[in-house]
């Protein structure tokens, strides 16, 4: 039980610098949720969020109740997906991006300036959804490692039954 209550808080001071993270950037003016919705038409950024969250709450509750990480991979498959779907959103806001151009008269101050927004905002997109994709992705597999097997010899090293 000591052991599983080890990894529980591991995973648990995770999530409290998670929550850190965020409150600072929102305390310097980066309301990061504001700006995913702003920023995000597709929002490809927010399923990726919501996969890693109920992801996230499935390994803790697990963690807690001693669950060992053979019981189910799709945490694992969602991690290595997290990324493709970042990806996903990159090549939508490319084509946003590229899209935007056909049918532009260059030559027109105006159009130019509305192309130049619409590629603005493709790219936004696009890097909004790789970035989200990547720090989930990664935020994730820390857990999972935190959960697996791995920690064993370190458990056994700190709780021993001597």
């Amino acid at each position: 039980m000591i052991k599983n209550r080890w990894r529980f808080n591991l995973w648990l001071l995770l999530q409290c610098i998670i929550v850190i993270c965020f409150y600072a950037a929102y305390t310097r003016g980066y309301d990061v949720i504001q700006l995913l919705y702003r920023y995000d038409i597709t929002f490809i950024s927010f399923g990726i969020l919501s996969l890693y969250v109920l992801s996230s709450l499935w390994i803790g509750i697990h963690t807690l109740f001693g669950m060992h990480r053979e019981v189910c991979d799709w945490p694992v498959f969602i991690s290595e997906n997290l990324v493709t779907l970042g990806m996903l959103g990159t090549l939508i806001g490319l084509m946003v991006a590229i899209g935007s151009l056909f049918g532009l008269d260059l030559t027109n101050a105006a159009d130019a300036a509305i192309g130049i927004q619409t590629i603005a905002g493709g790219v936004s997109i696009a890097m909004i959804t790789t970035l989200v994709g990547i720090i989930s992705s990664l935020l994730l597999k820390i857990q999972l490692v935190l959960w697996d097997k791995t920690l064993t010899a370190v458990e056994n090293a700190f709780f021993t039954s001597d």
